[in-house]
């Protein structure tokens, strides 16, 4: 459950101090978009620059001092209750006591991440029919997508990734609007089936259909926002079988139609 979300966004240096009796049983995560931070736990320091992502646990404290460049600092926040499903999704290797940092690559996935917490942050603050499922979607989109570039790019509860699965994730990446199953993709890496499943459920956090899932809605909502393509067409270049199937799981995981959300964001910027 999302608790609060928000925006931080100045023109001058300032500071900030969470303390644990303000925080109870939550978790907080965050987006750097701009600017730098320096976050101290207990005299150690680490130097946050944008972009980046930060997961902070239940109870950690910290001192934060964050540092507008050129002016500009800008951060993108939320503060949530976990649900269940996502407790593998939150155990990452602490970079400072309570705290997580990932520095995050300029490209795709910058783009979604701060997307995704861009469309949070305004519905949290707007009305929307199935508000809650929305901005529950959004943020498990975000830690799924933080949680694989963090796999992919280090270690995963101190153990080196299997190569293997950063191959099955190019080949999903390259192949998003083929008809292509879970064999198909077992086969590209010289893995059974139920072996490749098994690696990279653990690894992930989500299966390798879901997680292909998501990455073809993400796909779609770039096409919904750059062009006009009708809906029918939108879900052939993105891999669904027919239009009401695609329409479906995207109501599902977004929380409303295509062409809402097509329309949406553009009214709003986002």
């Amino acid at each position: 459950m999302i608790i609060s979300a928000g925006t931080t966004h100045r023109n001058d240096d300032y500071e900030y101090t969470r303390l644990k009796h303000t925080i109870g049983h939550r978790f907080s995560a965050g987006y750097l978009h701009r600017g730098e931070s320096y976050r101290t736990v207990h005299g150690q320091t680490i130097v946050r620059r944008a972009p980046s992502f930060c997961l902070t646990k239940p109870g950690a404290v910290f001192h934060t001092r964050a540092k507008a460049i050129r002016s500009h600092y800008l951060s993108f926040w939320v503060v949530f209750s976990p649900r269940p499903e996502w407790q593998q999704l939150l155990q990452w290797p602490d970079s400072l006591p309570g705290s997580t940092i990932i520095d995050l690559p300029k490209g795709p996935i910058v783009q979604a991440v701060h997307h995704a917490f861009s469309h949070l942050v305004d519905v949290h603050k707007g009305v929307h029919p199935n508000k809650k499922a929305l901005m529950d979607n959004l943020l498990e989109h975000i830690l799924l997508q933080v949680h694989g570039l963090h796999s992919l790019h280090g270690a995963h509860k101190g153990r080196l990734l299997d190569e293997r699965l950063g191959q099955a994730v190019d080949f999903m990446n390259a192949h998003l609007k083929d008809k292509i199953k879970l064999a198909d993709i077992a086969a590209a890496i010289h893995l059974s089936p139920s072996r490749f499943a098994h690696l990279f459920s653990e690894t992930f956090g989500v299966s390798p259909m879901r997680y292909l899932e998501l990455q073809r809605i993400e796909a779609a909502k770039a096409l919904l926002l750059r062009t006009n393509d009708p809906i029918y067409m939108i879900s052939e270049k993105v891999g669904f079988d027919n239009a009401f199937h695609f329409s479906t799981r995207f109501h599902r995981c977004v929380g409303q139609s295509p062409r809402a959300f097509g329309r949406g964001t553009l009214e709003h910027g986002i």
